[in-house]
């Protein structure tokens, strides 16, 4: 089991009532360009947001098992496991939150906010995810079955660009330091690795990397604003899979939170 998972299970949040699945539509952008004419940006503007947390709502399915996120023409990923302690989801969820606080070991609050400003409580998309795996290369194929952040387009599009930014929650662990993950230092660093698959979940190109914190080679660079990353160089794709990486591992694997926060995905027809 990942170090990601184990944060959240013991700290499940019992008790939430769940509501109908919903489906939504997405808007096209600008028009005014032939290149804008044929790209479709991702709305969220129509998700249900109906369960209170810190500084806003979160979407009404986010507890409920077997309920991907469906937006088109993106379906994003969304698990939800049940056991003794409770529910607790991966995957996407979305949220309004505004908090930034550091909860400490409140798990729940800690995981719904973005570091960066979101203007008149705008929607966004919060990643809990896994660390990614050195197999994966150009050529070699990934289980999407298991994979945990994959995003499924209606047909194959060339994605054309997103904006991360960094989870409260991993913020203040890489800063602080806490009981899971220590407090980066000199050469440390927290990355998003998105991949682009084709149809038989072949691995197209090679993957495009953002570094959210970078502590390397002289460099200090934590970025708590939205961040526009190319996504052109993944080519034509049906599927998107993120994963993060970080510098600080042990027996388990990453020991960083491996949340992050999306907005603004654009393909291209």
């Amino acid at each position: 089991m990942k170090k990601t998972i184990t944060r959240i299970s013991s700290y499940a949040v019992l008790g939430l009532a769940l509501l109908t699945t919903s489906v939504f539509t997405s808007c096209s952008s600008d028009d005014n360009s032939s290149d804008s004419y044929n790209e479709l940006s991702l709305d969220l503007s129509k998700v249900p947001l109906e369960i209170p947390t810190e500084g806003g709502k979160i979407w009404s399915e986010t507890l409920k098992e077997n309920t991907p996120l469906v937006t088109a023409p993106y379906t994003f990923s969304h698990k939800v496991t049940t056991s003794e302690y409770g529910s607790f989801w991966n995957g996407f969820t979305v949220s309004n939150s505004t908090d930034k606080k550091d909860h400490k070991g409140d798990f729940y609050l800690k995981m719904y906010g973005t570091m960066a400003e979101t203007a008149n409580n705008m929607p966004f998309l919060v990643a809990n995810t896994e660390e990614v795996s050195e197999k994966y290369v150009k050529g070699t194929s990934i289980d999407i079955d298991k994979a945990l952040t994959v995003v499924t387009l209606e047909n194959n599009y060339t994605p054309v660009a997103v904006e991360l930014a960094l989870s409260p929650y991993t913020y203040h662990s890489t800063q602080r330091g806490d009981q899971f993950a220590k407090k980066f230092e000199k050469g440390d660093f927290f990355k998003v690795v998105v991949f682009g698959l084709d149809e038989n979940k072949v691995i197209i190109n090679l993957p495009v990397e953002y570094y959210l914190i970078d502590y390397r080679n002289g460099v200090v660079k934590v970025d708590t604003n939205w961040k526009k990353v190319n996504l052109k160089a993944l080519g034509k794709v049906k599927y998107l899979v993120f994963y993060i990486d970080s510098s600080d591992k042990g027996e388990w694997g990453v020991n960083t939170p491996a949340y992050f926060t999306v907005k603004n995905l654009v393909v291209s027809k």
